[in-house]
């Protein structure tokens, strides 16, 4: 959905409206509205694939100034979406593998798909990792 981003709604007459049409549809977070930096670990898109999401933050490490600190984590059906809390300042927007191998971002003009019960679209359940919320992100441009 290319505007998801501006169609983010928080009117529960609108919300009720969508889910009245199919309420299967699941739930997006628009990540720069909503003050949220998250990473896209895509295990299958590193080499070799990370096997587990240890794996994938020591890689996630290797690209960064310092080590990223712990957050709220979401498995999804192709790796985990760790959640930042975004810095005013200066707007993150998105990146797609300029982080590292298999490390994207998503932040100003995107969208996350939020940790639902499974779709018939999606064979695999996001579940989420840990009690913390997200915490904050550092504020170095990658």
């Amino acid at each position: 959905m290319e505007r998801g981003p501006e169609l983010a709604s928080t009117d529960q007459a609108r919300i009720h409206r969508w889910w009245g049409y199919n309420p299967r549809y699941n739930v997006a977070i628009a990540a720069g509205p909503a003050g949220l930096h998250v990473i896209d670990l895509e295990a299958a898109h590193m080499t070799p694939p990370a096997d587990d999401l240890t794996e994938a933050l020591v890689r996630l490490a290797a690209h960064l100034p310092r080590h990223a600190p712990p957050t709220w984590t979401i498995a999804t059906p192709g790796g985990w979406h760790p959640y930042y809390r975004a810095p005013h300042e200066p707007p993150l927007r998105c990146t797609v593998a300029r982080i590292g191998e298999g490390i994207d971002s998503r932040g100003n003009g995107k969208y996350v798909v939020a940790r639902t019960p499974q779709t018939a679209h999606d064979a695999t359940p996001h579940t989420s990792s840990g009690a913390l919320g997200p915490t904050s992100v550092a504020t170095e441009r990658y």
